[in-house]
């Protein structure tokens, strides 16, 4: 499929237009608009991971750090997020930024393969995800105690996705489980190397996911604009 990246950059730029008008709205008038997105969101998933096991084709789980968002981050806004508002915000943000980042850049060579439907489906749903977060954190701003939700989030998304991997169809294709295994590293180090070498290796996961956690409460002091009173920011309590 031809022009997937500028087709992915387009939409990108759209997605920040629209969380601008978002943001524009009175707090009741967004809200309402943020759970008919994730309604949309979540409703078009449960129906999409429904259908094989109506039509007899097998159980199908989510397995992928966005597969598993598609469901939380609108759960979380229809529950009126509380306190994992950070989770969904930075979820949101996170699924949907490096999507199109990847989309935008290298869109044709990792995606040109796939049906049109399926790049339409996945672009949408990346979207809708990525409207959400970019609104959250424009909106409302996070403390930094909210880094125990991020890590909490982190730990059972990594759970849910080793618990459910004897029902994933050809897990070694799926990110996370690249991530959490290191095959490729396994691989290529003996087993007297991977002693040493998978505990740095792990670290250094943990440290970058540290780091984005970093980025995610950096973003959201300076795009927050609504949290500003007298030139200083003042944390919004979300119920």
């Amino acid at each position: 499929m031809d022009g997937l990246n500028t087709m992915a950059f387009i939409w990108f730029g759209f997605l920040h237009q629209a969380a601008g008008w978002l943001c524009e709205l009175s707090a009741q008038a967004r809200d309402k608009a943020l759970k008919i997105l994730g309604l949309t969101l979540l409703a078009g998933n449960c129906l999409l991971y429904a259908l094989p096991l109506v039509r007899g084709q097998g159980l199908r789980l989510p397995a992928e750090f966005s597969a598993v968002a598609y469901f939380m981050v609108p759960l979380l806004i229809l529950a009126g997020r509380g306190k994992a508002g950070a989770w969904a915000a930075y979820s949101g943000l996170m699924a949907g930024f490096f999507y199109f980042f990847a989309m935008i850049l290298q869109g044709q060579v990792l995606y040109g393969a796939y049906a049109p439907s399926s790049i339409y489906l996945s672009m949408f749903n990346h979207g809708i995800l990525y409207l959400l977060g970019l609104t959250a954190i424009r909106v409302r701003l996070y403390p930094q105690a909210d880094r125990r939700i991020l890590t909490a989030g982190i730990v059972c998304v990594a759970s849910w996705a080793l618990a459910v991997r004897p029902w994933i169809e050809e897990p070694g294709k799926l990110l996370i489980y690249k991530l959490l295994e290191a095959p490729a590293l396994r691989e290529a180090l003996p087993q007297a190397g991977r002693i040493m070498t998978l505990p740095l290796y792990y670290l250094g996961l943990a440290l970058a996911i540290g780091l984005s956690f970093r980025l995610f409460f950096f973003i959201n002091r300076q795009q927050c604009r609504s949290c500003l009173k007298d030139g200083r920011l003042r944390v919004i309590h979300v119920s």
